[in-house]
């Protein structure tokens, strides 16, 4: 199942509307999170999310063209791109687009470490931002975006444990047993 989880995770890249259009992730945490429990469901989830590291070079090599050109009429639509992730790009680019283009390699793993960590916008548009419009080398991704994983752990596990939840929840038709299963969670949640 882990090797159709990892194709899932790189079709879902490359194809921006499978993204919105399906959860996925959530469907894989719910499935690893029953099968190997609640840390070694996390643990395996963030490391399938480093098929995002190859996502980064597809997408680089394939999408920047096409990318730039979206920037160039910024009022034609596209059927394709949601106008959310246009107009974060759009911000990304006015704000960090000549930054990460000058900046010496620390600054951009730094960057790189701190958008894969943020809370702030979604995995794709940081990701398509990075590949298409910035000049990020492939091992100064690679590496900050794989500490990052692990940084994230934490927030997974928390994640995990209100999808579970409500996966329960919805499972016995009782609103009662997701917040009896969140109330009974410890703060640093039980593992």
């Amino acid at each position: 199942m882990l090797p159709c989880f990892a194709v899932v995770m790189f079709v879902r890249r490359i194809f921006p509307p499978v993204w919105y259009c399906v959860p996925t992730g959530s469907i894989m945490v719910i499935y690893l999170v029953d099968k190997l429990g609640l840390l070694g469901g996390c643990i395996m989830y963030q490391a399938l999310r480093l098929v995002d590291v190859a996502s980064f070079a597809f997408i680089r090599h394939y999408y920047t063209e096409y990318i730039r050109t979206i920037f160039t009429d910024l009022h034609r639509p596209i059927w394709w791109l949601p106008q959310g992730m246009r107009t974060i790009w759009v911000g990304l680019d006015q704000e960090w687009g000549n930054e990460l283009q000058a900046s010496v390699t620390l600054k951009q793993a730094l960057a790189v470490l701190a958008f894969t960590t943020t809370w702030y916008m979604d995995d794709e548009e940081f990701l398509y931002f990075f590949a298409c419009r910035t000049q990020v080398a492939f091992h100064i991704f690679a590496v900050p975006f794989f500490f990052g994983m692990v940084a994230n752990i934490p927030d997974l596990l928390v994640r995990a444990r209100v999808t579970m939840a409500v996966a329960n929840a919805a499972k016995h038709q009782s609103s009662m047993m997701f917040w009896d299963e969140l109330g009974h969670t410890p703060w640093y949640v039980d593992v």
